[in-house]
């Protein structure tokens, strides 16, 4: 009897799994020729060290430009305006700082991707404002 009730509730158990697998099966295919992911950091593989060191590439280009902006913004920048861009950046980097830490002190090994990628996106997105800031500081 306790065999019969133990197998009577692993099929149990597994007959949403078996569902959704074959529900998978129908879900439509994207296009051969789709547009490319828009997020480069989800086209990184492997396993994480190699996923991290790959996103981690990307957040250095990110920097790199988003120094250009911040060097190109200040430039632009009125005189009264320089001080403040100046205190925003810095709170800026610790805020971001802060924020990606908080992913990184996450479970498991998830959390060095989560955290390299918390990075690449708010270094990207910030260099993206900054990068439109030239016309505003005039």
């Amino acid at each position: 009897m306790r065999f019969s009730l133990v197998t009577m509730m692993l099929v149990a158990l597994a007959l949403p799994a078996t569902a959704a697998i074959c529900h998978a099966e129908d879900a439509p295919k994207p296009a051969a020729d789709a547009a490319p992911s828009k997020d480069p950091s989800n086209d990184c593989d492997g396993g994480t060290l190699q996923i991290v060191e790959c996103i981690g590439k990307l957040t250095e280009e990110q920097d790199k430009r988003l120094n250009k902006a911040y060097r190109e913004a200040l430039k632009d920048a009125r005189p009264e305006q320089r001080d403040l861009l100046k205190a925003a950046q810095r709170l800026w980097v610790q805020y971001r700082d802060a924020n990606c830490e908080y992913y990184h002190q996450g479970e498991g090994s998830i959390s060095r991707i989560e955290a390299e990628q918390c990075s690449f996106h708010m270094t990207k997105s910030r260099a993206d404002e900054l990068d439109g800031t030239d016309d505003q500081a005039k």
